[in-house]
Formats: structure tokens, C-alpha cells, sequence
């Protein structure tokens, strides 16, 4: 007899994480509270004009093959490859071919100076170990000159100094590698192991040129609904896992649940179910309060609000960039995205739209009147070069209380301190959360599910 699994949480780690138990067999019930799947995938509707909005600047990105497939089998033939045009901004420069941190913008001694600091830091200390927050890791991994940069970065990007933040944060902020020289001198220092983990190349030409092969499926490797924005992903998922035999509980949650080796009792909706595991795909300070009656994690978790600036604009006045990223302090602007344009959407007379994600605070100006900023906002995709027209047509602004999540400084040793009460007493229960483990680990996780 296969065994069943309760999976807590529809977004997009509950819904692999669903597919992939499915598909080993195993009877597999995922629950979500909203009425829908998918979290921040599912869009609004710009109902004035028939568009449909994602919520940011989401891209599906081939890297890994069990993912990909997934996702395509999803899908089901609703998406197309897309070439992307990115672009990063920063010292009041527009560098195109890469999204990630570029200092190539600099005086020219100073980015000699940042590249020897970066190999000097390599050979001192190729594993970057010992750092107990991100700044220190800034300094281990690039040296002072590119860190003090790179600081101001995360200060935009997390809202915070990155004294404050975990390690960890490196991926939720500003990543592993930044951009310090040509992509030929950047071919050549990336032969070296430790340099590779730190110095990024442009790949415009060859977009599988640093992963270890190409997906014959996506030949540009990102790719998009062809129809139907990001929401169009989980309203096939739906479908998906419903034909594939999953029970899925909209509208519902876990309430309570206990647990021991020999499996786990909850409580959904008010009814009392048994399960042999159950697969946590919600954040993690939910779970501790659920499970030990304490949150032991969230207050060690930095959430940043976002406000969401959509234009609406002739379509051939929008720019030829898929996105930039903004790492300007000086700019409102974090990203600009051409969603309109590579959703395929468009009016009936020829106008489609642009989004401007703008990360604030909480009881900032732009939090409390974000619609007082449309003009700023505007100004700064024109000069960006996203969008030509001299005022849009029409905006539509939206705010959302939690858009990143970066892990503060202390966060590992409170998710260790939740798995390890929870393993006094259960091995049943499953903790999917990327903060930890970061996407592709979910599947390894998934391992430890015994099929029966």
C-alpha cells in the first residue's frame, strides 16, 4: 500500500513537491488556505483593460531537468522560449547582458584594485568560511573595495545593513558572483575553481555557456506561459495534479497536528485526518507555532514590502529589455520588467504595459501613498530606457506587505532549533523551506518519504 502524504502549502514548493511524491506514487492531499494555488504566482487583473499583471518580474529558468520537466509536462505545450534582454544599473550606469551586481562602471583603478582583491581573497580563503554575517562575507568573497559597494547594494535591496543579515542572505540579495571585468578576462579567471564561484561573465550569445548542459525543450533558456501570465502555471497545476489523482484543499488549512513515528494527525477544516508524513511548504515560524506553541523563527526573518507600479503604454513605445535590475541607492526603482511584452498582452488598440517594483518600508511615504510616487517612478523607466512615451496612459499600483525574505543574523540556529524539538518525537515530518535549502534540495528531502 503506498503512503500518504499531506503536503501544507499550494504555492510553488507545494506544488513540486506535490508532483514529485505523485509521481513516485504515493497518495499525496495538498492543502492551501487561499482559494487558489500558486501564492505569488496567481496575477492580478487589470480589469479596465482585459490585462492580466504578475506580480513582479517572474521568469521561468531551465537549470535543472527533473524541475523542467515538471513544469513543461505542466504546462502542457503553454509556453514559449523566451531570448532575454537583461540589463543591471548601478553608479549611474546601464550595463546590458546581466541582471547581477556589475562594478565594471568604475574608475578604471578601482576596478583593478577590486579584481587583485578578489583573487587575493580566493586564495586566502577559497570556501568563504567563518563569516558570521553577509558584510563579512562580502569582505571574504570580493575584498573591501567591492564590498563597500556591495553593501550599499543590499541596503536597497533588503532594506537593512547587511550587518544584520545571515551568511545565508547572500542569495535572497545579491547572489554569489558579480560582474568586475570582460567576458573573455572573465572566461579565463573563471578556469579557477574559487574565482568561478565569484566572478560572473555575460553569456548574451550562448545562454547554456556555465551550465553543464542545455535543455533541448528551451533553447533560450527562460521561458513563459504562452498565454495567461504566471497564473496560467498554477491553474494548469490544478488540473495536473487532479487528473494525476492528488486531493487538493482549497480554501483550507492545517489547524493543529500531532506527531510521532508512526505517522501524523492534523486537523483540516475542522476534520481529523491521519497521514505517514506530512511535507511542511509553508514558512517555517507557522510550523513552530503550530507544533511547539512558540515561533521561534520569524522574528529572526527580514521581510520586505514592495510597491507595484503597473503603466500602460502604446506597445511599440516599450523598450527592447526583458528586465533591469536597478542597484542604484539613488533610484526609487528596484526593477523594471516588460511583462506586457513577453506575456504576449496587449489592447484591442495597441497598448500593453511596463512594471516597476519599488522595495520600501513599512510606514514609509511610499508605503502609506504609493500613488503619490507614480511621476517619479515613471520618470525613472524612461530614463532607464524601458518605455519611450512622455506619461502612460493609465497606472495601476498595487502594495504587498512581504515581498523578499532574507534571513537575519541567527535564523540557521532557530530553523535547527524547530527541526531538532520536532525530531524528539517524529521523523514524519518534512520542512521544504528554501531559505534553508534552496530549491533544488527539496528533492532530496522528498527522499526521506518512504514510498510505503
Amino acid at each position: 500500500m503506498s503512503a500518504d502524504v499531506v503536503i501544507a502549502g499550494g504555492g510553488f514548493r507545494g506544488i513540486i513537491s506535490a508532483c514529485l511524491l505523485r509521481n513516485r506514487g504515493l497518495n499525496v492531499t495538498l492543502v492551501e488556505r487561499a482559494p487558489f494555488l500558486g501564492a505569488v504566482l496567481w496575477p492580478y487583473e487589470w480589469e479596465d483593460h482585459g490585462l492580466i499583471l504578475d506580480k513582479g518580474c517572474h521568469l521561468f529558468g531551465s537549470g535543472d531537468q527533473v524541475y523542467d520537466d515538471i513544469m513543461l509536462d505542466i504546462l502542457d505545450g503553454n509556453f514559449e522560449s523566451h531570448d532575454m534582454r537583461v540589463a543591471t544599473v548601478y553608479n549611474g550606469t546601464k550595463s546590458i547582458g546581466s541582471a547581477i551586481p556589475d562594478l565594471t562602471s568604475l574608475p578604471d583603478k578601482e576596478v583593478s584594485l577590486i579584481l587583485s582583491e578578489i583573487i587575493e581573497a580566493a586564495a586566502r580563503n577559497p570556501d568563504v568560511r567563518g563569516a558570521v554575517n553577509l558584510e563579512e562575507v562580502f569582505q571574504q568573497r570580493f575584498g573591501p573595495t567591492a564590498a563597500a559597494h556591495l553593501n550599499r547594494m543590499c541596503e536597497k535591496v533588503a532594506t537593512t545593513s547587511p550587518v544584520n543579515l545571515s551568511p545565508a542572505a547572500i542569495h535572497s540579495t545579491l547572489g554569489l558572483r558579480i560582474v568586475v571585468t570582460d567576458t573573455d578576462v572573465a572566461d579565463l579567471l573563471k578556469q579557477i575553481a574559487p574565482l568561478d564561484d565569484r566572478i560572473a561573465a555575460t553569456n548574451v550569445n550562448d545562454p547554456y555557456k556555465y551550465l553543464e548542459r542545455a535543455n533541448p525543450k528551451i533553447p533560450h533558456r527562460h521561458y513563459y506561459p504562452k498565454q495567461g501570465g504566471t497564473g496560467a502555471f498554477p491553474r494548469a497545476a490544478k488540473t495536473y495534479l487532479e487528473q494525476a489523482g492528488c486531493e487538493i484543499c482549497l480554501g483550507a488549512e492545517i489547524e493543529e497536528f500531532s506527531a510521532d513515528n508512526g505517522g501524523v494527525s492534523v486537523k483540516i477544516g475542522g476534520a481529523a485526518r491521519h497521514f505517514d508524513y506530512m511535507v511542511w511548504a509553508l514558512d517555517t515560524g507557522l510550523l513552530s507555532e503550530i507544533a511547539l506553541g512558540e515561533d521561534l523563527v520569524s522574528d529572526k526573518v527580514h521581510k520586505t514590502p514592495m510597491g507595484l507600479y503597473y503603466f500602460l503604454t502604446p506597445k511599440d513605445e516599450i523598450g527592447d529589455l526583458s528586465y533591469i535590475q536597478n542597484y542604484d541607492p539613488g533610484n526609487l526603482t528596484f526593477r523594471l520588467s516588460s511583462a506586457g511584452n513577453y506575456s504576449n498582452q496587449a489592447t484591442a488598440d495597441g497598448n500593453s504595459y511596463i512594471c516597476s517594483e519599488i522595495i520600501t518600508e513599512m510606514g514609509s511615504d511610499v508605503w502609506k501613498n504609493p500613488a503619490a510616487f507614480s511621476d517619479q517612478v515613471w520618470k525613472e523607466a524612461r530614463q532607464l530606457g524601458m518605455v519611450q512615451s512622455d506619461r502612460p496612459i493609465d497606472v495601476f499600483v498595487q502594495k504587498t506587505p512581504v515581498s523578499y525574505k532574507h534571513e537575519k543574523v541567527g535564523f540557521e540556529d532557530a530553523f535547527r532549533a524547530v527541526e531538532a524539538q520536532l525530531a524528539k518525537t517524529t521523523d514524519r515530518v518534512i520542512i521544504t523551506d528554501p531559505m534553508v535549502l534552496g530549491y533544488l534540495s527539496i528533492m532530496e528531502m522528498l527522499d526521506s518519504v518512504d514510498v510505503h
